[in-house]
C-alpha cells in the first residue's frame, strides 16, 4: 500500500521465482492511487528454497519486502519472518512500535537463536528490541516474536533491518527483514501566551518565523475577562483554545477560543467550572479536556463545535495539584500532586474509551520534596518530573520513571538539580530533556534506559516557571513568570542559545501549534 499516488516503473524477483502477470494488480508500467493496494503472484521453481527481496520500483522511490519460498528437495534452514505493521508512519521523535514473527518452516531446528541489533538500511531511524520470545532453540514448525520500537530523528522515507540468528546442522544461519517507515512532522506556526496585568489577563498571539523560529505578534491581545488567567491548551486540529481563569472575579471559568487560519484567537464562550481551575490538558484525538482544580480533576467532552460538556470529576483525598500530562497514546495521565504536609507523589489514571478516568496505583509519597513540571517522552514509555526540594534534608532532583504496560510508574534514577527544577519539556526526538529552575535552564540527555545524565546549561532561563518545544525540535520557548519575559532558544545538539526575548508582563501559561 501507498500513501501518495505512485507510478511503478519495475519490479525485481529473485531468480528462482517466476511472476504471473496474469492474476497480478503490481506490473511495470502501472499506476496505484493514494492509500490503495496491488498482488503480486509468483512460481517458484521445484526443489528451490529460499528468501530474498521482492522490490517494486516507483517514480519517487523503492519499497522492499521479503520472501521467503520452500518447496521440498533436501531438508535445509528456513525462517519465515513477517513484521505487523510492516509499514510505519509516524510523527518525527514519536516513533512506532512492529511485533516480528519467526516461524521456523524449515528442515532442521534452529539452536541458539537471538535477536541482533537493528541496522538502519537507509535514514535516520534507529531501534530497541522492548521483549522477544526469540531465544534458545526454535524447533521445526514453531515461531517465536519480539517487539521493536523503531524511531528516528528526521522527516523521511527510509527502511530498517531487523533481523534473526542462530545455528543449525553446525552452521550459522541468519535472516533480515527490511521494514520501510514514514516520518511526518507538521512544523509549529504559532504560539499563545497568558498573561497578569493586575486584575486582568490576556492572551498574546504570535506568529512563529519558519526560519529563524522567532516570535512575531500576530494582533493585539484578548482580554479573558476579569481575571488572572493560568493554563493554555490547543486543540490537536488548532480549532480551538482554552484558558483557564484562576483568580479574580471572573475565576472558575475555562474561557473558549475560536482559531482562523491565520492564527488569530476569538472569544467565543465562558465555560464555568469548579472553582480555582490550574491545569489543562487535551488527549491526542481532541475528543477530551481534563482541567484540574486544587484537590480535584474534570474530565470534559470535546463537542464538534469546540464547547465542554463534563464528563465526570474526580477527588484524590489530601491533595494540591500542580501539573498534569497525557501519554502519547491517549491511555494514561498522570499529574504531580503535592499533599498536606511535605510529602507528595504523581497521580496516575486510565483513560477509557468514554474519556473517563479510573484511578492505577500512584506512586509512593516523596518526603521534604515539592513536585512541579511533569512530562513524557514522545515515545509514551518514559516520564520526568521536577522534584524541588522543600527541606535541607534533600537535594532538588529530576526523577526518571518507566510506565509500566498497566500505566504504573516504576521509578528507574533521578539527576541532581541543584537550581530547583520547575517546568519540565521533551524534545520530539526522545534525546533530550530540558528542565527551567530558579537560576537556569538545564540540559539532561536521555539514555538508552531513560535515565537522565547532565549535559548542558544556559542561564539565561532562570525563573521560567513554563517550557516548551516546539514540534521539529529546533527551539524551547519559555515563559518566566518572575521576570515578565518570554525566552526563544535556538536547539543546537542539544545545547540552547537565546535567541529572542520579549517583554510581556508575568506569563503564566503557554501553548504551541
Amino acid at each position: 500500500m501507498v500513501i501518495e499516488s505512485a507510478a511503478i516503473t519495475s519490479i525485481n524477483i529473485p531468480s528462482e521465482l517466476t511472476q504471473i502477470t496474469e492474476s497480478d494488480s503490481c506490473l511495470s508500467g502501472s499506476s496505484l492511487a493514494s492509500y490503495a493496494s496491488c498482488t503480486i503472484h509468483f512460481g517458484l521453481q521445484r526443489g528451490s528454497s529460499g528468501n530474498e527481496n521482492i522490490v517494486v520500483n516507483y517514480n519517487t522511490g523503492s519499497l522492499s519486502q521479503m520472501v521467503t519460498w520452500y518447496n521440498g528437495g533436501v531438508p535445509t534452514a528456513l525462517l519465515q519472518m513477517s513484521a505487523n505493521p510492516s509499514f510505519l508512519n509516524f510523527d518525527l521523535g514519536v516513533g512506532q512500535s512492529t511485533t516480528v514473527t519467526v516461524t521456523n518452516i524449515g528442515g532442521y531446528d534452529l539452536e541458539s537463536i537471538n535477536v541482533p541489533a537493528p541496522v538502519s538500511d537507509s535514514g535516520n531511524a534507529s531501534a530497541i528490541i522492548e521483549s522477544s520470545t526469540c531465544t534458545g532453540n526454535l524447533a521445526v514448525g514453531d515461531s517465536c516474536t519480539y517487539i521493536a520500537f523503531i524511531n528516528s530523528s528526521a522527516v523521511e522515507s527510509a527502511s530498517i533491518n531487523l533481523g534473526i540468528e542462530g545455528y543449525y546442522n553446525e552452521s550459522i544461519y541468519s535472516r533480515v527483514l527490511t521494514v520501510s517507515y514514514m516520518v511526518e512532522k507538521e512544523p509549529s506556526r504559532f504560539f499563545y501566551s497568558t498573561s497578569q496585568n493586575g486584575s486582568d489577563s490576556f492572551v498574546f498571539m504570535y506568529k512563529i518565523d519558519e526560519s529563524t523560529g522567532q516570535l512575531i505578534q500576530n494582533g493585539a491581545a484578548i482580554d479573558t475577562g476579569n481575571a488572572i488567567a493560568g493554563g493554555i491548551a490547543v486543540d490537536p486540529s488548532g480549532s480551538y483554545a482554552y484558558v483557564t481563569n484562576v483568580a479574580g472575579s471572573g475565576r472558575g471559568k475555562v474561557v473558549k477560543f475560536s482559531i482562523n487560519e491565520s492564527g488569530v484567537l476569538t472569544l467565543s464562550e465562558n465555560i464555568t467550572t469548579a472553582d480555582s481551575p490550574r491545569a489543562l490538558k487535551i488527549d491526542p484525538t481532541g475528543k477530551f479536556l481534563y482541567l484540574t482544580h486544587t484537590n480535584s480533576i474534570s474530565a470534559y467532552n470535546i463537542e464538534s463545535d469546540g464547547s465542554l460538556t463534563l464528563n465526570s470529576t474526580y477527588t484524590p483525598v489530601s491533595s494540591s495539584l500542580v501539573d498534569m500530562v497525557i501519554d502519547p497514546s491517549g491511555r494514561f495521565a498522570y499529574l504531580t500532586n503535592n499533599s498536606a504536609g511535605t510529602s507528595s507523589n504523581i497521580l496516575a489514571y486510565k483513560i477509557e474509551s468514554d474519556g473517563a478516568l479510573s484511578s492505577i496505583s500512584s506512586t509512593p509519597d516523596i518526603p521534604d520534596m515539592y513536585l512541579y513540571g511533569i512530562a513524557i517522552d514522545p515515545s509514551g514509555r518514559f516520564v520526568y518530573v521536577a522534584d524541588y526540594s522543600v527541606s535541607n534534608l534533600v537535594e532538588s532532583v529530576v526523577s526518571s520513571y518507566r510506565i509500566e504496560s498497566n500505566g504504573t510508574l516504576a521509578l528507574i534514577g533521578a539527576v541532581p538539580c541543584p537550581g530547583g527544577p520547575l517546568g519540565v519539556a521533551v524534545d520530539p526526538a526522545g534525546k533530550f530533556v530540558y528542565v527551567s529552575t530558579d537560576t537556569a535552564i538545564e540540559t539532561y540527555k536521555i539514555q538508552m534506559d531513560g535515565t537522565l545524565a547532565a549535559y548542558s546549561y544556559n542561564l539565561s532561563g532562570a525563573l521560567a516557571w513554563v517550557i516548551l518545544t516546539d514540534s521539529l525540535g529546533k527551539n524551547v520557548y519559555a515563559a518566566s513568570l518572575y521576570n515578565s519575559s518570554l525566552l526563544m532558544f535556538q536547539i543546537t545538539n542539544g545545547n540552547l542559545t537565546l535567541e529572542q526575548t520579549i517583554s510581556v508582563s508575568a506569563p503564566n501559561g503557554i501553548a504551541i501549534h
